[in-house]
C-alpha cells in the first residue's frame, strides 16, 4: 500500500480489525480516488456526476467507467439479465460483504488499459485470471492489500459491534458497474452469474450513451419518491491533464515567441524536432495569434489546474476527519453540558428532533407505498382493457 495514504491512526484501526473483515464506505469521489490510489493506480481519479446531461459528462472526459448506487429492491433485483461469457472480461463474483464499492471499482480497474493500475492490481489479475469468478472473488476476499486499502476508511469505534443482517424494510444499497469492451458495454454486478450485456456500441457513437439509456430505465423502475441513487466516474487524472496542457502550451508559446522576438519571462527549452513538429505558420500575423490563443488558454488552465489542487486538498482534509476518532471531544463536551446543568434540554430536543425524522420517514414511505400500489392498480386496468374491434361494414 502507498505508506504516504496512511496515517499512524489508520493503522492502528486496521490492527483491531478481524482479518477478513470489511467495513463499510461512503460513496464519495474523494473516498474512492484516494482509496484507487491507495491500490497504487496512477493516472485515474473518480468525480461524482451531478446529472445526466452531456455537458456533466464531457467535464470530466475521458471516462473509463461508471459506477452506479442504488437502493436495492428485490422484485426488481429478480429481473433476468442477459448475461455474457466473455473470456477477457475480468468478472468476480461478489464473496465479501460491504466489499460492493471497492468491488465495482475493481471490476472497471482490472479490465482497463489505457491507465497503470499499479503493481498490487496487476499482481491479483494476473494470478486470478485463470479462475471461474466465484474463485476470484474468494481470492479477493483473503486479498490483505486490497482489504487494508478498503478498511483504512473504516470510522473509529470504541466498542466491538455484531454484525446485523439488514432485515426487511431495511435500506440496503448496492453498486454496479458499467464500461465499454470490445464494442460493446457491459454491466458488472458481483451478485451476477456473470457480465450482463447492456448493448452494441454504433460506429461513430460514444459508449457513455448506451451505458446513460440502461441507468435512466432502472431509475424510472423506481416510484417518483425514490432518489436513493448516485453516478461516479472512474476519469482520466485531472490534475496531470491540465499539466500536459499547460506544458503543451507553453511550448508553443515559447516556441512562437522566439520566431517574434517576443522576451518572455517563463522560457522553455524547446529541442529544434520538437519545434518542427509544430508546424508553426511562417506569416506574423497568424503566428500572433496563435501565441494569444496559447496565453489565453494557460492562463485558463492555470486557474483549472489551482482549482483542482483545493479540491484534492479538500478531499484529503474530509477524508481525514472521517478517519479521526471524536469520542474523547464527545465525552468532554458531554462532560461540560452536564457541569452547566444543559444536557437534560438537549437531550429532550434531540428526542423531539427524533420523532419528528421519523414520523417524516414513515409518511414519505406511506405515499411511495399508495404510489405503487396506484400504478399497480393502474396497469392492472389497463391489461384487462377489451381489445375494440371494428363491426362489419354496411355495404351502401
Amino acid at each position: 500500500i502507498n505508506a504516504e495514504y496512511m496515517g499512524i491512526q489508520e493503522i492502528i484501526v486496521l490492527l483491531k480489525m478481524d482479518r477478513g473483515k470489511w467495513c463499510t464506505i461512503e460513496s464519495d469521489p474523494g473516498v474512492f480516488t484516494e482509496l484507487i490510489q491507495a491500490f497504487g493506480v496512477k493516472g485515474a481519479q473518480v468525480e461524482e456526476l451531478a446529472s445526466m446531461e452531456e455537458s456533466d459528462f464531457n467535464e470530466f472526459r475521458p471516462i473509463y467507467g461508471l459506477v452506479f448506487l442504488f437502493k436495492w429492491d428485490k422484485k426488481l433485483y429478480q429481473k433476468e439479465k442477459q448475461i455474457a461469457y466473455v473470456p477477457d472480461l475480468f468478472f468476480a463474483n461478489q464473496i465479501v460483504s460491504n466489499a460492493c464499492a471497492t468491488q465495482a471499482l475493481l471490476s472497471i480497474l482490472l479490465n482497463l488499459t489505457e491507465i497503470d493500475i499499479g503493481e498490487h492490481l496487476r499482481n491479483f489479475k494476473d494470478f486470478s485470471i485463470g479462475l471461474d469468478p466465484k474463485q476470484r472473488g474468494q481470492v479477493l476476499e483473503t486479498a490483505d492489500v486490497i482489504r487494508v486499502a478498503h478498511n483504512s476508511f473504516a470510522h473509529p469505534e470504541p466498542f466491538e459491534y455484531e454484525e446485523v443482517a439488514a432485515k426487511e424494510g431495511d435500506d440496503v444499497f448496492h453498486f454496479v458497474s458499467y464500461l465499454p469492451f470490445k464494442g460493446k458495454v457491459y454491466e458488472l454486478d458481483g451478485f451476477q452469474k456473470g457480465p450482463a450485456l447492456v448493448g452494441p456500441i454504433e460506429e461513430g457513437k460514444d459508449w457513455l450513451e448506451v451505458a446513460k439509456i440502461e441507468i435512466m430505465k432502472r431509475m424510472q423502475e423506481y416510484t417518483t419518491n425514490e432518489i436513493h441513487f448516485n453516478l461516479l466516474a472512474i476519469c482520466g487524472d485531472r490534475k496531470e491533464a491540465f499539466q500536459n496542457k499547460l506544458r503543451a502550451d507553453k511550448t508553443l508559446k515559447c516556441a512562437i515567441g522566439r520566431k517574434l522576438g517576443i522576451v518572455q519571462i517563463e522560457e522553455f527549452v524547446v529541442p529544434e524536432e520538437e519545434e518542427k513538429k509544430l508546424n508553426l505558420p511562417i506569416d506574423e500575423a497568424e503566428l500572433k495569434k496563435l501565441y494569444a490563443e496559447a496565453d489565453s488558454r494557460i492562463s485558463r488552465n492555470v486557474v483549472e489546474f489551482q482549482l483542482e489542487e483545493e479540491k484534492r486538498k479538500k478531499w484529503h482534509n474530509e477524508n481525514v476527519r472521517r478517519k479521526h476518532n471524536y469520542l474523547a471531544l464527545i465525552f468532554e463536551l458531554l462532560t461540560i453540558l452536564a457541569r452547566k446543568d444543559k444536557l437534560p434540554s438537549l437531550i429532550d430536543k434531540a428526542k423531539e428532533e427524533e420523532k419528528k425524522r421519523k414520523e417524516a420517514k414513515k409518511k414519505e414511505e406511506k405515499e411511495a407505498t399508495e404510489a405503487k400500489a396506484s400504478k399497480e392498480i393502474k396497469e392492472t386496468k389497463e391489461d384487462k382493457k377489451p381489445e375494440t374491434k371494428e363491426g362489419p361494414q354496411l355495404s351502401q
